[in-house]
């Protein structure tokens, strides 16, 4: 098993404060998002960004992770990209494809996309099989699992 995402913010503030079109600098939009969000989280009664990706995303830590990233993303800025990819640990991969916007990696990149992403997934499903084989060498097939049902049927 594996997974595969793009174009993920670690921070939740991230996309929403480039998102908001205010004249204002990145850190000051940034701001405001937090204080948006802290609004929301005291009306729903809990914190909306308790489950951002960069707060969980050591959960899956064990789990094939491959993030892909466009190096021209202006929602969720490369470094942010990064940001994600160091928190996932060293059992990630981290992919930026050059010229590609926001969740515009494959309109980007489309053959490379295909084959990084069937690579990966391939990789992470064969990796992650615990192979039992049917037939032996000597040609004795193993017994199928008992059954579950009730005894003395």
């Amino acid at each position: 098993v594996g997974a595969v995402a793009e174009s993920v913010a670690p921070d939740l503030r991230i996309p929403i404060a480039n998102r908001m079109g205010l004249p204002i600098g990145g850190p000051l939009r940034r701001a405001i998002a937090g204080r948006m969000f802290r609004a929301a989280g005291r009306r729903v009664g809990g914190d909306l960004r308790a489950t951002e990706p960069g707060r969980i995303v050591g959960l899956v830590a064990p789990l094939p992770l491959l993030l892909i990233h466009g190096a021209a993303d202006r929602t969720v800025p490369p470094p942010d990209g990064r940001r994600l990819a160091a928190l996932a640990g060293p059992g990630s991969e981290h992919w930026e494809v050059p010229g590609a916007d926001h969740g515009g990696a494959r309109a980007a990149a489309p053959a490379l996309w295909d084959e990084r992403v069937s690579r990966f997934l391939r990789s992470a499903f064969l990796g992650s099989r615990e192979v039992v084989p049917i037939i032996h060498t000597s040609g004795e097939s193993t017994p199928a699992p008992a059954s579950r049902g009730t005894e003395g049927d």
